[in-house]
């Protein structure tokens, strides 16, 4: 079945049957153009940044290389200078800390026209998952007002499906016993595949991965282990949380094409990448009102989908996100080691649940695994520096691990 986002796409852009990668185009760039005009007007720090920029310059794709980029520590620096509205127009205010929760956060901040089209893209792309008799366990976010669980559960609700939001998964044999009731799981990766090592027994239909990296690996064990489909959703809170989501075919993301303009640049030089190769994802918010941001440097890489995606839908597909650039490591001039290198080869071991990893200068790494039993596995030393090229050190305990950081996200350490 073909993805629902180009036809919602169509009906947001008011492009209709005339949505084609041409209109689409055109109609982005004169959004962008009109983003920027907005920007500099109702923005401090735009009113600068973007003060000898002349947006009737952008006719072409080609032309976005020669606007500034918005980088995530002007978000830290500049924030409050970066809101268009008075404060009483905002709705939302969320508070991102960085890697390991240290160092100042950065706050966006969002207007209800913000939330609900946000809500209103989750709504469309559930509908790829879900059906009105299906009930959704949300094992993320909060039940705050406007959270990402609540606007998911506000997105289910309009397509008339029941959803509960259960939260980050914390006490396994808890989420475990919940679980049972539920035809989709929405999580993180690694909460996921802590639950199916835990609690293989579960047959949801249906599984979303979202808010971190996934691994090809977590999603096999998922897939053998509960008998599912497993999807996968890309987004960030900078960007209002939804970004692109993949459909019955689950290769590519489907893009919110009608609120984000993405491009793949190269990491160190910031020049545009063609459709093959693999760079930096930048992204431009086109409708939002309260903090738009403008060419921003997500630190997320992929690239765009060479094909068109098989379930027939004409426009353009990101590919897999294959990981963060602050999560990677140099441990000398010829060796780096990522994050998302790791999990691949960290979650295929049979019976892990979670593991932690630290590198200590100068190519030491230390690997902490959660196996769930009381066991030794003397040779998965051996074997894992043989796989990685390195030096390893492990600690394997039996005690829960929990999989994530306490702010859900995962990270490498340097020790």
């Amino acid at each position: 079945m073909i993805s629902p986002i180009p036809s919602w796409t169509a009906q947001r852009t008011g492009l209709g049957a005339r949505l084609s990668p041409h209109t689409l185009e055109e109609w982005q760039l004169e959004r962008f153009r009109q983003v920027i005009r907005y920007a500099r007007e109702k923005s401090r720090f735009y009113h600068d940044h973007l003060a000898h920029v002349d947006p009737g310059a952008v006719t072409r794709r080609e032309d976005l290389a020669g606007i500034p980029f918005t980088f995530p520590k002007e978000i830290v620096e500049q924030g409050t200078r970066m809101v268009c509205i008075s404060a009483g127009e905002i709705s939302r205010i969320t508070t991102l800390f960085t890697s390991g929760s240290q160092g100042p956060p950065k706050r966006i901040c969002f207007t209800r026209n913000d939330l609900d089209r946000t809500v209103d893209f989750f709504a469309c792309g559930m509908s790829t998952l879900v059906t009105p008799k299906d009930r959704v366990m949300i094992c993320m976010s909060s039940k705050n007002p406007d959270s990402i669980g609540d606007l998911l559960q506000q997105g289910l609700a309009r397509i008339g499906v029941s959803s509960l939001i259960y939260g980050n998964i914390r006490d396994v044999d808890q989420a475990a016993g919940r679980a049972g009731e539920f035809d989709c799981l929405v999580g993180l990766p690694a909460e996921m595949l802590y639950l199916a090592r835990t609690a293989p027994g579960l047959r949801p239909a249906t599984v979303l991965l979202s808010a971190d990296y996934v691994p090809d690996s977590i999603i096999q064990v998922l897939e053998s282990t509960w008998q599912c489909r497993v999807f996968t959703h890309y987004g960030m809170t900078e960007t209002g949380y939804g970004g692109g989501v993949q459909c019955g075919a689950r290769q590519a993301y489907h893009l919110r094409d009608a609120d984000l303009l993405v491009e793949i640049v190269d990491p160190d030089t910031g020049t545009p990448l063609p459709p093959d190769r693999t760079g930096e994802v930048v992204l431009t918010t086109l409708q939002n009102e309260a903090m738009p941001l403008i060419r921003y440097r997500t630190g997320d890489l992929a690239k765009m989908a060479a094909d068109p995606c098989p379930c027939g839908a004409s426009l353009h597909c990101l590919d897999k996100v294959s990981g963060r650039l602050s999560n990677t490591v140099h441990l000398d001039d010829q060796i780096c080691l990522s994050l998302a290198h790791l999990d691949e080869v960290m979650y295929a071991i049979p019976g892990l649940r979670g593991y932690r990893a630290a590198v200590h200068p100068p190519r030491q790494v230390h690997l902490t695994l959660d196996m769930g039993v009381k066991e030794t596995f003397p040779e998965l030393a051996d074997q894992l520096k043989r796989t990685l090229s390195l030096p390893v050190e492990i600690t394997i305990g039996y005690a829960p691990l929990p999989p994530c950081t306490p702010n859900g996200k995962r990270v490498l350490t340097l020790g």
